[in-house]
């Protein structure tokens, strides 16, 4: 586990994990208008957000403990693509519009309290043979082409619940993009190199101590941006909506830090981390060795117990699933991960291995700002959309939509009465189509790679943070899960 604080000296990994130190040969772990937003193709209407019924508005539920609602950008008039060969790419509001439509939807829906934020990943589809492309969030399986360019487009899904105290005044949201500073110039030969994660961190902490942060911290993501012309005058924007991936080609990635906030006065608090890297049962002994991880339940349940026992007098902010890169050394097959390490290469022509990681950010009040937050207990239940057709050799499986996999979220925390702090989406690499696997197997796995000639499918899983233990729900109190259909017909040749 690795962990940054301005202001306290960090735990010992025994402290911090309950486990003797790593295996020799891995680095320590160191402790939218609302809905209606654009990306949608002209005459089809968007998915419902968040997956609460279309007839049942949340401000009508006796119980409403979570939801979210996508705002995605809109493609700018005048621009975009000639169809799916073209050299030409579309443009795309950019991150900040996204958010004034946000605040949009907040001041219409004021019994709504926004408890987290999280900059979504969605492709860019392109439509075949024709002009123009389409956004879709609500679909949770997408493929990524090892052959071909892949286009995204960075959305924002605002997460929410009921307030608990209605008459107060509606939040309204705003965010600061931190930029590692580069210590290295790049050269001919070389990328460039930024100051780590946790020197970015304690910038911002001065900096707030200095200029204090004009409301309360709600998250603080860590986002990885493309990184254009690393080898003249690197170019980073992280408010840019739209960029593609060539999998022929290596590619420079930058972690950027961004804070959301609810506007108000000053919190007068320093932002703390801890990352909980998983642990190696298998270390590789050549180049074609693999290495294999502890289940990511078990990563979970460490950063779990730590954030219970380690976190009084502070408050627990977001919690994320980062892909760290594994970099190999060599033929012998030693690697390191380095979960403070602010950028990455895609290696584009050769696999890229990494580890899901999990980042705890929280926030603790400067000595005498405010009354210290009661203690919570954190546990996390994960929801995988549910398969209801097979797929076959030359084709996808079907999923449930992510606002369903919602549906059955809400169902089973309005059952259980669980206590939700907060939640993200996370995209999970599942096998081809014809595999035998349940997906909820993938979701367990610790290590992922993006392969070096072929595609690979991914599935948008939600993990939602709860304060308390909640036992499972009798099944009558649950809706049924979608079963999976028989096969019919041919199957649909992937492009």
């Amino acid at each position: 586990m690795s962990y940054n604080q301005a202001s306290a000296p960090p735990p010992s990994y025994n402290q911090a994990t309950g486990q003797p130190p790593p295996a020799q040969g891995m680095p320590m772990p160191a402790p939218q208008m609302p809905p209606q937003a654009g990306g949608y193709p002209a005459g089809a209407p968007p998915p419902q957000a968040g997956g609460y019924p279309g007839a049942a508005p949340p401000q009508q539920q006796s119980v409403f403990r979570l939801s979210y609602v996508d705002f995605m950008p809109s493609q700018l008039s005048g621009t975009g693509s000639t169809g799916f060969l073209s050299f030409s790419y579309p443009q795309f509001e950019r991150f900040d519009v996204l958010v004034t439509r946000a605040n949009q939807w907040i001041q219409q829906n004021p019994t709504m309290e926004v408890k987290t934020c999280e900059s979504l990943e969605v492709k860019f589809e392109y439509h075949m043979g024709g002009s123009g492309g389409a956004v879709n969030p609500d679909q949770s399986l997408f493929y990524e082409s090892g052959k071909v360019r892949n286009c995204y487009v960075r959305g924002l899904r605002m997460w929410f619940g009921q307030k608990m105290d209605p008459r107060t005044p509606p939040q309204q949201i705003s965010y600061i993009n931190y930029v590692p500073g580069c210590i290295q110039a790049p050269s001919l030969f070389g990328y460039p190199q930024f100051e780590s994660f946790g020197e970015t961190v304690n910038k911002i902490n001065m900096m707030m101590r200095q200029n204090p942060l004009p409301g309360k911290i709600l998250t603080v993501e860590t986002q990885d941006v493309k990184v254009r012309g690393a080898w003249s005058s690197t170019t980073i924007d992280p408010d840019k909506s739209f960029w593609y991936e060539d999998g022929n080609y290596r590619r420079l990635f930058l972690f950027v830090i961004r804070v959301f906030y609810v506007n108000g006065p000053p919190a007068y608090e320093e932002i703390g981390s801890g990352d909980f890297v998983p642990g190696c049962v298998h270390m590789p002994s050549g180049i074609f060795d693999w290495p294999q991880f502890e289940p990511y339940s078990q990563v979970a349940a460490r950063a779990c117990a730590w954030a219970n026992g380690s976190l009084q007098g502070c408050r627990l902010a977001n919690a994320q699933t980062l892909h760290i890169k594994i970099s190999r050394k060599g033929w012998s097959g030693q690697m390191a991960i380095d979960s403070q390490k602010s950028s990455f290469v895609d290696s584009g022509n050769m696999a890229t291995m990494y580890v899901r990681i999990m980042r705890l950010i929280f926030l603790k009040p400067l000595q005498g700002a405010v009354a210290p937050p009661r203690p919570i207990q954190l546990s996390i239940k994960t929801f995988v959309p549910a398969q209801i057709s097979q797929g076959g050799m030359m084709s996808f499986p079907q999923f449930e939509t992510v606002g369903q996999t919602m549906q059955r979220a809400l169902a089973w925390l309005n059952a259980a009465g669980a206590n939700v702090i907060f939640a993200e989406t996370v995209a999970i690499k599942i096998m081809s189509a014809w595999s035998n696997r349940p997906p909820a197997a993938y979701a367990e796995e610790s290590m992922a790679y993006d392969s070096a000639k072929h595609g690979e499918i991914y599935l948008n899983i939600l993990r939602i943070y709860l304060d308390g233990m909640y036992q499972e729900p009798p099944p009558q109190m649950l809706p049924p899960v979608p079963q999976v259909a028989p096969s019919k017909g041919a199957d649909c040749t992937i492009q």
